[in-house]
């Protein structure tokens, strides 16, 4: 890997002395030995005690050279003072980041020194006084041509990593829960280096975090690539720089409150030794809100003396209610008042343009961050282009992220082959280009994108997380079972929960997926008490519709619905009643399926009852078989015609089913058709 600059060299592009500087690096890279280095520009940065702040103009980190903070002196002729106080100024930015060294066990050599070089230099050009020897805190030059780098003993890869972590504010990123005592190879211990590996970002989630905040920007990733993480992050360091900003942090599922604090606090408390102001600066909102509990779009009415729409009131105006209030809230005003300064938008793909507009005319100077999940929900097959929000001019960044942190690669692969119904009857939906499926992550093996043209794709290794890939076969990662009645679905699932927690994982780090809709109430009340026979204790979190709970609860497994399950994650999942999103596989159920293996981050347990669940075990062992490639032929313009019409496949459906319903009806005759039907409604899985 050569040498790299974060955020990009056009952000340095201001700034003379650190353009030069890091062109004079890139320029000597071979020569200095700076290969797999990076440079960061205005990175990072503190507050300090008086409530300044406190940057690193341009600090590299080597693994042949060390860690060397640069900066500039202003200083002229042999004027003393101001050289000493710049040097002054550089000593408490080495002194705060060396404080954040010292803190990690991986990076000290004792209680007072690192276990490798961290040095600062200032390049003081138009300084022509002597230079004192008092000043041994720092090296100053006369110039950058003057630069020597002294060569270091080299890093081992993990202390080089680590200290690419305490700069990004890993540290921040996971908070390692108690796992003690585990067999090694174990689930516990799994879930343990797991945690080890995520706390620093990559080079795409670096770039993502860092990038200055004007105009609107978007982050489009797969579930788990770390958009949610890159949101709060900039949140926090937008909060540590502006802390009389007002900002907004909004999304669609209500349970990633809990989430999101966690993660802007800790990032915060990483270049802060204050707390965040989420009273007065820091606002966390729902997208709709209401009553109960506040949102964007209850308090833009409140704000601007609109009476808030509800629920039943939309779906009077639209098909879809929340695009229906919003466009009805920007035809009543027009430009409303400007309530944010800057505005983080997560789950964008689950919201419609109404709403992403809204959010852009009440933030000042369009300083609007939107994080997308190109394939979550429909698979963004007809994703929003940000022209529709704004103008080209307005447009600040596009950054794309390839690596996803969350599923292991079998989870991922086979949750996307069932997701398309690659291998079902027919594909129900489509990413159609080359590019398209290159940001999701994949390479192309074999084959053009023309109609009825053999495609292979394949998703590389470095792309996902390798920890438990390594040490489980894809057979124990993903399971599957069918049964023929409820009890023995239930006690299968409490009985590979025990098997979870003797394996060493934590309850919490646990998750129940009911994905039927229907029986979703009798699925986790029975499952409740199954795990309170069993001396388990459950966070059921559908108990409580009308309230927002924290999802994850330390030392309870969490039972959920799939619709609150989104956006959140856990080691080891179990999907109940997958009977009853299969019997008619549709775009819509096959999302569900989608979304809901890919809430397991090492070993999800998929179930169901009947011929259904027995089909989609068919399908999913297609799928594994295929492991680590999805294999299809193009669709045709007649497909697609199918696949970009979902109310045309609705209609078919139902058509199919009308015609079945009749010649069932002819061939029974009224009396014994009247006495299936009656026979059909009393007797369902849930019979007592």
């Amino acid at each position: 890997m050569s040498l790299q600059v974060f955020p990009d060299k056009d952000s340095v592009a201001s700034d003379s002395f650190a353009s030069e500087l890091i062109e004079y690096l890139f320029q000597n890279e071979e020569k200095l030995s700076l290969d797999n280095s990076c440079i960061f520009y205005d990175f990072p940065m503190y507050r300090n005690d008086d409530g300044g702040i406190l940057r690193a103009n341009v600090l590299l980190v080597s693994p042949r050279r060390g860690v060397v903070l640069f900066g500039s002196s202003s200083a002229r002729n042999a004027d003393v003072k101001e050289l000493q106080k710049d040097i002054s100024v550089i000593d408490d930015v080495f002194a705060n980041i060396f404080a954040r060294f010292i803190k990690q066990k991986d990076l000290k050599r004792n209680r007072t020194s690192l276990n490798f070089n961290f040095t600062s230099i200032i390049i003081a050009e138009n300084y022509t006084g002597e230079i004192s020897e008092e000043w041994d805190v720092v090296s100053v030059l006369h110039g950058i041509d003057g630069l020597i780098l002294n060569i270091a003993d080299e890093m081992t890869n993990g202390v080089y990593e680590k200290i690419l972590s305490v700069l990004d504010g890993g540290p921040g990123l996971v908070k390692s829960k108690s796992r003690l005592d585990v067999k090694p190879g174990s689930k516990g211990d799994l879930a343990n280096k797991i945690e080890a590996e995520i706390t620093r970002f990559d080079n795409k989630q670096r770039h993502g975090y860092m990038l200055p905040m004007s105009g609107v920007q978007r982050i489009r990733g797969l579930a788990g690539s770390g958009k949610t993480v890159i949101l709060s992050m900039k949140a926090a360091l937008t909060h540590l720089e502006f802390p009389d900003a007002t900002i907004l942090f909004t999304f669609h599922t209500k349970s990633l409150y809990q989430l999101v604090q966690k993660l802007i606090t800790r990032f915060y408390r990483q270049y802060s030794d204050g707390v965040p102001d989420f009273e007065n600066r820091i606002k966390i909102l729902h997208s709709w809100g209401g009553v109960s509990a506040n949102g964007v779009y209850y308090q833009a009415c409140l704000d601007n003396n609109v009476t808030p729409l509800t629920f039943p009131e939309a779906k009077q105006i639209s098909s879809d209610p929340f695009d229906g209030v919003c466009s009805d809230f920007l035809r009543k005003i027009s430009n409303p008042l400007v309530t944010y300064d800057y505005a983080f938008i997560d789950e964008g793909q689950d919201f419609s343009k109404s709403f992403l507009q809204l959010v852009v005319k009440m933030t000042r100077s369009n300083r609007v961050v939107w994080a997308y999940d190109e394939l979550q929900s429909i698979f963004a097959t007809d994703v929003p282009l940000l022209t529709d929000i704004v103008s080209e001019d307005e447009i600040a960044a596009d950054t794309i992220l390839y690596k996803c942190y969350r599923n292991p690669r079998e989870i991922l692969v086979c949750a996307h082959a069932l997701g398309f119904g690659i291998y079902g009857k027919e594909i129900v939906q489509m990413l159609e280009t080359k590019e398209r499926w290159e940001s999701a992550g994949y390479e192309i093996v074999e084959g053009t994108f023309s109609p009825g043209h053999k495609i292979v794709i394949e998703r590389p290794v470095e792309n996902t997380l390798t920890s438990i890939s390594n040490s489980y076969t894809i057979d124990e990662i993903i399971k599957f079972k069918a049964f023929e009645e409820v009890d023995e679905e239930i006690s299968y699932c409490v009985e590979r929960v025990k098997e979870d927690l003797l394996q060493g994982l934590r309850p919490d780090d646990i998750l129940i997926i009911s994905i039927d809709d229907r029986n979703a109430k009798l699925y986790l009340s029975r499952l409740e008490k199954a795990f309170r026979d069993a001396d388990i204790r459950a966070n059921n979190i559908h108990a409580d519709i009308y309230s927002v709970v924290d999802f994850e609860k330390e030392g309870m497994v969490t039972l959920s619905t799939i619709n609150k399950a989104k956006g959140n994650e856990a080691y080891s999942v179990h999907v109940l009643g997958i009977d009853a999103v299969f019997n008619l596989p549709t775009k819509t159920q096959r999302n569900k399926i989608f979304t809901a293996l890919t809430r397991a981050k090492g070993w999800v347990s998929i179930s169901g009852i009947g011929e259904s669940a027995q089909d989609f075990g068919v399908e999913l062992a297609k799928a594994k078989q295929k492991f680590p490639i999805l294999e299809f032929d193009y669709p045709t313009e007649a497909q697609w015609a199918v696949i970009r019409d979902d109310m045309h496949r609705e209609k078919m459906l139902d058509k199919k089913a009308e015609r079945e319903f009749e010649e069932l009806f002819k061939k029974l005759g009224p009396e014994k058709f009247l006495a299936m039907v009656e026979q059909k409604q009393t007797k369902s899985k849930w019979r007592p």
